[in-house]
Protein backbone atom coordinates (compact mmCIF):
# COMPACT_ATOMS: atom_id res chain seq x y z
CA UNK A 1 0.00 0.00 0.00
CA UNK A 2 2.68 2.29 0.76
CA UNK A 3 4.29 1.45 -2.69
CA UNK A 4 1.02 2.61 -4.31
CA UNK A 5 0.68 6.24 -1.97
CA UNK A 6 4.10 7.04 -3.14
CA UNK A 7 3.41 6.51 -6.95
CA UNK A 8 -0.24 7.96 -7.05
CA UNK A 9 1.89 11.10 -5.32
CA UNK A 10 4.21 10.69 -7.96
CA UNK A 11 1.43 10.79 -11.01
CA UNK A 12 -1.00 13.23 -8.83
CA UNK A 13 2.50 15.75 -9.39
CA UNK A 14 2.41 15.03 -12.47
CA UNK A 15 -1.47 15.42 -13.21
CA UNK A 16 -0.95 18.79 -11.60
CA UNK A 17 2.07 20.21 -13.48
CA UNK A 18 -0.12 19.51 -16.72
CA UNK A 19 -3.10 21.26 -15.75
CA UNK A 20 -0.85 24.59 -14.75
CA UNK A 21 -2.32 27.90 -16.44
CA UNK A 22 -0.07 29.79 -19.40
CA UNK A 23 1.95 26.69 -20.33
CA UNK A 24 2.77 26.40 -23.96
CA UNK A 25 3.15 22.27 -25.61
CA UNK A 26 6.89 22.15 -25.20
CA UNK A 27 6.32 22.49 -21.21
CA UNK A 28 3.52 20.31 -21.32
CA UNK A 29 5.66 17.58 -23.19
CA UNK A 30 8.54 18.50 -21.25
CA UNK A 31 6.63 17.33 -18.46
CA UNK A 32 5.85 14.02 -19.49
CA UNK A 33 8.83 13.30 -21.01
CA UNK A 34 10.52 14.05 -17.84
CA UNK A 35 8.13 12.11 -15.67
CA UNK A 36 9.33 8.97 -17.97
CA UNK A 37 12.95 10.02 -17.64
CA UNK A 38 12.11 9.86 -13.62
CA UNK A 39 10.17 6.38 -13.74
CA UNK A 40 13.92 4.85 -15.11
CA UNK A 41 15.96 6.40 -12.20
CA UNK A 42 13.41 5.42 -9.79
CA UNK A 43 13.74 2.24 -11.48
CA UNK A 44 17.20 1.81 -11.18
CA UNK A 45 17.10 3.31 -7.81
CA UNK A 46 14.83 0.42 -6.50
CA UNK A 47 16.82 -2.45 -8.31
CA UNK A 48 19.79 -1.35 -5.54
CA UNK A 49 17.32 -1.08 -2.58
CA UNK A 50 17.71 2.62 -2.58
CA UNK A 51 14.20 4.16 -1.39
CA UNK A 52 15.01 7.93 -1.06
CA UNK A 53 12.21 8.79 -3.89
CA UNK A 54 9.64 6.55 -2.14
CA UNK A 55 8.61 8.08 1.52
CA UNK A 56 6.10 5.91 2.63
CA UNK A 57 8.07 2.52 1.26
CA UNK A 58 11.00 3.75 3.17
CA UNK A 59 8.70 4.09 6.42
CA UNK A 60 7.98 0.49 5.44
CA UNK A 61 11.25 -0.71 5.36
CA UNK A 62 12.63 1.26 8.75
CA UNK A 63 10.23 -0.82 10.38
CA UNK A 64 11.52 -3.87 8.88
CA UNK A 65 15.31 -2.83 10.09
CA UNK A 66 14.89 -5.63 13.03
CA UNK A 67 13.99 -8.63 11.58
CA UNK A 68 15.96 -10.80 9.62
CA UNK A 69 13.96 -10.45 6.30
CA UNK A 70 15.46 -8.47 3.50
CA UNK A 71 13.19 -6.28 2.19
CA UNK A 72 13.09 -6.82 -1.69
CA UNK A 73 11.85 -4.12 -4.60
CA UNK A 74 12.05 -6.81 -7.19
CA UNK A 75 8.37 -6.64 -7.26
CA UNK A 76 7.70 -3.01 -7.47
CA UNK A 77 10.28 -2.63 -10.38
CA UNK A 78 8.13 -4.28 -12.39
CA UNK A 79 5.44 -2.52 -11.49
CA UNK A 80 7.43 0.80 -12.64
CA UNK A 81 8.38 -1.05 -15.79
CA UNK A 82 4.60 -1.45 -16.36
CA UNK A 83 4.35 2.11 -16.08
CA UNK A 84 6.81 3.17 -17.84
CA UNK A 85 5.72 1.15 -20.74
CA UNK A 86 2.40 2.49 -20.29
CA UNK A 87 3.28 6.02 -20.71
CA UNK A 88 5.72 5.26 -23.40
CA UNK A 89 2.59 4.00 -25.72
CA UNK A 90 -0.05 6.85 -24.18
CA UNK A 91 2.48 9.50 -25.62
CA UNK A 92 4.24 7.62 -28.64
CA UNK A 93 2.93 10.44 -30.68
CA UNK A 94 4.53 13.40 -28.53
CA UNK A 95 8.00 11.64 -29.57
CA UNK A 96 7.50 11.69 -33.23
CA UNK A 97 6.64 15.51 -32.77
CA UNK A 98 9.74 15.89 -30.54
CA UNK A 99 12.03 17.96 -33.59
CA UNK A 100 8.75 19.67 -34.44
CA UNK A 101 8.72 21.38 -30.68
CA UNK A 102 12.33 21.85 -30.35
CA UNK A 103 11.61 24.09 -33.52
CA UNK A 104 8.93 26.06 -32.18
CA UNK A 105 10.74 26.27 -28.90
CA UNK A 106 14.19 27.57 -30.35
CA UNK A 107 14.63 27.38 -34.52
CA UNK A 108 17.92 28.34 -34.46
CA UNK A 109 18.64 24.40 -33.20
CA UNK A 110 17.57 23.00 -36.57
CA UNK A 111 19.79 22.89 -39.23
CA UNK A 112 16.88 23.98 -41.62
CA UNK A 113 19.22 23.56 -44.72
CA UNK A 114 20.15 19.91 -44.27
CA UNK A 115 16.78 18.36 -42.54
CA UNK A 116 14.11 20.99 -43.78
CA UNK A 117 11.78 23.08 -41.67
CA UNK A 118 10.25 20.48 -39.17
CA UNK A 119 6.75 22.58 -39.13
CA UNK A 120 6.91 22.86 -43.20
CA UNK A 121 5.69 18.42 -43.27
CA UNK A 122 2.27 19.47 -40.78
CA UNK A 123 1.47 22.17 -42.95
CA UNK A 124 1.61 20.87 -46.41
CA UNK A 125 -0.58 17.92 -44.89
CA UNK A 126 -2.99 20.23 -43.07
CA UNK A 127 -3.16 22.49 -46.56
CA UNK A 128 -3.57 18.88 -48.63
CA UNK A 129 -6.96 17.84 -46.99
Amino acid sequence: MSFCTDVVHLLATLNMSLQGKNKFINNLVQDIFGFQNKLKLFQRNLRINNLNHFPYLKIIEDCLVGIATRFHCEDYVHKLECLSTESKDRFKDLKLLKPLIAFLENPFIINVIENGCPISKPILMVSAT
